[in-house]
């Protein structure tokens, strides 16, 4: 795996708790409205899902039997590697209805890291803004990637926009850094930014050439990760005191706490056409994180909605990343059993 990952800054916190989320039993159930399929590896020990499109194509990263790390495509059952420009390790991070996707790659000599589009299996090295280092961490249907890169001389990542061969740098609010995750149909960009000073950070939405920062719920922390096609955004903010980071969703600029499964902390990831929300939770004293779904008003434990067999033979979803407008849910689950991670694939 990269040492760096996109979208590190703003789900390190998450990840690094997920690690160990197999510890926690699933809790019982009484339906399994959903089917889990474990996606493999290419070879490793571990593997994660980022996104998933309308015909159920999803995308990640995957362990190889070396240890290196490669962007995968899996439908109908097979897992595909994408390959690298050169280097050792590349990861693919959205993918839209076309089948195009975004990620980045390591160049021959693993010195530079390029935003990288996949039109079906073909990558395009999409460069960075200037910098040795970029990633590319959404895409839309008009094939626009947004993502981060690092600048000419600069050691520090801010938003970038990748159209129609254009790099377009989309600056921060203030401080040195931003990132962008996710643009919609609409053009309109999210993701964060460092304020002045770099003494917090904002979730922002970039729309037209005009940058604005969206509210926490009262603390100094913000990301926003997901938006749709309305133009709802999600992520996580901090409450005051920044003792507690929890999922928000944004509507025309009001932040909304979307709770917890009853502990701390939670993040919202993706969203669909629906409004239907996925992301993790803390659970009630626990300190490991659970796949969650928001829908409407509803906090639900996805681990709550496998079947007997497949919460037998060890499986807790840690995280949900992404989920299409079928309500299809696509993450990263742990195996208590052989305590490796694994991409998945639920299924109504």
């Amino acid at each position: 795996m990269l040492h760096q990952e996109p979208a590190r800054r703003a789900r390190q916190w998450l990840r690094t708790w997920t690690l160990a989320g197999g510890l926690l039993a699933a809790a019982a159930c009484q339906a399994a409205p959903y089917t889990f399929t474990d996606l493999g590896t290419l070879g490793g020990t571990s593997s994660s899902a980022t996104s998933i499109n309308a015909a159920g194509q999803v995308v990640g990263w995957s362990q190889m039997p070396d240890g290196s790390q490669r962007g995968f495509l899996w439908q109908a059952g097979t897992m595909t590697n994408l390959g690298t420009l050169g280097g050792s390790s590349s990861g693919a991070q959205s993918i839209n209805d076309a089948g195009q996707i975004a990620g980045y790659s390591l160049l021959a000599g693993d010195r530079d890291l390029h935003v990288v589009r996949w039109d079906g299996l073909t990558p395009t090295d999409l460069g960075t803004l200037g910098g040795t280092a970029g990633y590319g961490n959404g895409i839309n249907a008009k094939g626009d990637v947004v993502g981060e890169s690092t600048r000419t001389g600069d050691q520090q990542s801010v938003a970038g926009r990748w159209s129609q061969g254009q790099a377009t740098d989309l600056g921060t609010i203030g401080g040195q850094t931003s990132a962008a995750y996710a643009v919609n149909t609409r053009g309109v960009v999210v993701g964060y930014s460092s304020t002045a000073g770099d003494s917090g950070t904002r979730g922002v939405v970039w729309d037209q050439g005009t940058a604005t920062a969206l509210p926490t719920l009262g603390g100094n922390l913000g990301f926003a990760l997901g938006i749709n096609r309305s133009g709802t955004v999600v992520g996580y903010a901090s409450v005051p005191g920044d003792t507690a980071l929890r999922a928000v969703s944004w509507t025309l600029g009001v932040a909304t706490d979307l709770g917890t499964l009853g502990g701390d902390n939670s993040q919202a990831q993706g969203i669909n056409r629906r409004g239907h929300i996925v992301g993790a939770s803390q659970a009630t004293g626990g300190f490991f994180y659970r796949a969650t779904l928001w829908k409407g008003k509803r906090v639900i434990d996805l681990n709550d909605l496998l079947d007997a067999p497949t919460r037998a033979a060890g499986w807790v979803l840690t995280s949900a990343t992404a989920i299409n407008n079928l309500g299809w849910i696509v993450g990263q689950a742990q195996n208590t059993l052989s305590g490796q991670s694994r991409a998945y694939l639920l299924t109504p």
